[in-house]
């Protein structure tokens, strides 16, 4: 197998196993009547998301404390919800995790 070959077979599995990609939870919503805050992402079919749920869970805290809440709880279930970017039709995944703030 010539060198060339062996390098489209190499840019190919990469393609189809997707890139390892940082991801990071950013607030999407929350309210602070019903100590509820939701934190997501966003990641395309070529991506392979690595988030740090620990940082999520610090998020989350930090904007509980900020509305008076003692402490927070994640919820164990992730929202996966697929879209196509209408400028560039590229497939999306965004995925969310709600937290509920306790005293």
């Amino acid at each position: 197998m010539g060198k060339a070959m062996t390098i489209v077979l190499a840019v190919a599995l990469i393609g189809l196993t997707g890139c390892a990609v940082k991801k990071e939870y950013l607030a999407i919503s929350g309210s602070k009547a019903d100590g509820r805050v939701t934190l997501g992402y966003e990641h395309t079919s070529w991506e392979s998301p690595e988030v740090d749920e620990a940082a999520a869970y610090d998020a989350a805290l930090k904007r509980c404390q900020n509305w008076g809440y003692q402490d927070v709880e994640g919820f164990a279930v992730q929202k996966q919800q697929t879209g196509v970017d209408p400028y560039w039709g590229i497939e999306y995944w965004r995925v969310t995790k709600d937290f509920q703030c306790i005293d």
